[in-house]
């Protein structure tokens, strides 16, 4: 099989991105607006919201789902889960509203593990993503995704 890592990029709603955005405009409008009125600025006024949208930019910039070797890397800003691809058992399409490493509701449920573990999951490429996967667990049940 090949070694050569497989980036996938998370599929980004734009209601998501609107969403995020406006509540980044109103947290950054009450340090503006003393600024502007005179007033003085407490450093937890600017500090809050530039950690915030730190992490906003983080997560939106790194959330993606890397193949490399016989792993499944799920990354999303501080977040990082490594999955054996040998031990998928299924991949399902699902618009699972629940948090989860993904900025697009069109989602798939990737299923793994002697526990049955679940991991929420949203790649811009979702054929070319069953594909890459099934390389590698052939016996995944694959549910309303494309193949």
């Amino acid at each position: 099989m090949s070694t050569e890592p497989q980036r996938f990029r998370s599929k980004v709603d734009r209601w998501l991105l609107l969403v995020v955005g406006c509540g980044l405009v109103v947290m950054w409008l009450a340090p503006i607006r003393r600024m502007w009125a005179g007033r003085p600025v407490d450093a937890l006024d600017v500090i809050v919201p530039l950690l915030t949208t730190a992490l906003m930019v983080w997560v939106f910039t790194t959330t993606s789902y890397v193949i490399t070797g016989d792993v499944l890397v799920v990354r999303s800003g501080p977040v990082r889960r490594t999955i054996p691809l040998r031990e998928v058992q299924r991949l399902r399409a699902t618009h699972n509203p629940l948090s989860a490493p993904a900025l697009s509701l069109h989602r798939i449920e990737v299923t793994y593990g002697a526990r049955r573990r679940r991991v929420l999951i949203s790649p811009e490429d979702t054929r070319g993503f069953v594909r890459a996967v099934v390389k590698w667990s052939p016996t995944a049940v694959i549910e309303g995704l494309p193949t």
